[in-house]
C-alpha cells in the first residue's frame, strides 16, 4: 500500500513595495554674519587698540612672573644638591635615606635628581632630619620688580 501524496496548495500573496523619498536636511549656519556699523567698528578698532597696549604689560608681568619662579626653583634645586652632597659625604646610599626617612627610595632619588617640581616642607624636613641637619627659614624684603610679579 503506497500512501499517494497530494501537491499542497501554496498561496501567493503580492507585497506592494513604496518607495520613500529621502530629503537632504541642510544644515544652518551656527552664527549669522552682521556687517558693523561705523559707530560699531570705531568702538571695536579703540578696544583693540586698548587690548594691545594691555597686551604689552600682561607680557612684562608674566615674563617677571616667570623669572620669580625660575629663581625660586633654582634656590630649591641648589638645597637638594646640597643635601645629597651631604648624604654622600657621610657615604649613605638611597637605600640607606630610605630607611633612615621612612621614604621611599625612588622619591629619594627624584628629589635629589629635582624631577619633583614642588616638594612639601615637610618632605625636606625629614630628609635633611635623617642627615642630622635642621631646615630654618628667613625672610627678606622683596625688591619692587619681583613683588609686582607675585
Amino acid at each position: 500500500m503506497t500512501k499517494k501524496i497530494e501537491p499542497k496548495k501554496i498561496e501567493v500573496k503580492k507585497i506592494e513595495v513604496k518607495k520613500i523619498e529621502v530629503k537632504k536636511i541642510e544644515a544652518k549656519p551656527n552664527r549669522i554674519l552682521r556687517s558693523n556699523t561705523p559707530a560699531r567698528e570705531s568702538e571695536l578698532q579703540a578696544l583693540r587698540k586698548q587690548l594691545e597696549g594691555e597686551k604689552q604689560a600682561l607680557k612684562a608681568e608674566g615674563k617677571a612672573k616667570l623669572q620669580a619662579v625660575k629663581a625660586k626653583r633654582a634656590e630649591l634645586a641648589s638645597i637638594f644638591t646640597s643635601l645629597k652632597a651631604e648624604r654622600e659625604r657621610q657615604g649613605l646610599s638611597l637605600a640607606d635615606m630610605a630607611e633612615r626617612s621612612g621614604m621611599a627610595r625612588e622619591v629619594i632619588y627624584r628629589l635629589e635628581s629635582q624631577t619633583t617640581p614642588n616638594p612639601t616642607i615637610g618632605t625636606i624636613q625629614r630628609y635633611a632630619t635623617a642627615l642630622g641637619l635642621e631646615v630654618s627659614f628667613g625672610l627678606k624684603r622683596i625688591t619692587n620688580s619681583i613683588q609686582q610679579a607675585t
